[in-house]
């Protein structure tokens, strides 16, 4: 038995939770980078061993975190335009005259 077509909007009520979820990591994670980039711009003057500490630990969920939650978002997001451009007339259909 053939499987139900999936609409967008199903689909995006779907995975709404899981997006939400990625989303709220990124927030996270910007939130350590953030964190951590300006503890080393303060310490940079007095302190460069604690400003390269701080660099790198802004660097750690800018390079591994983030972008892998970067690309699960942007998957779930392209699959949700893919549906819904689906489902959405084709310019050529709307600009025809019956």
């Amino acid at each position: 038995m053939p499987k139900k077509r999936v609409t967008a909007a199903e689909y995006l009520a779907e995975v709404d939770e899981v997006m939400r979820l990625i989303l709220g990591d990124m927030i996270q994670n910007a939130a350590t980078a953030n964190f951590h980039w300006d503890a080393a711009r303060r310490a940079i003057g007095a302190n460069p061993e604690a400003a390269s500490e701080h660099l790198a630990k802004a660097w750690v969920p800018l390079v591994t975190a983030i972008r892998v939650e970067r690309e699960d978002a942007l998957r779930i997001l392209n699959r949700t335009m893919k549906l819904l451009d689906l489902e959405l007339p084709d310019d050529d259909d709307s600009a025809r005259v019956e």
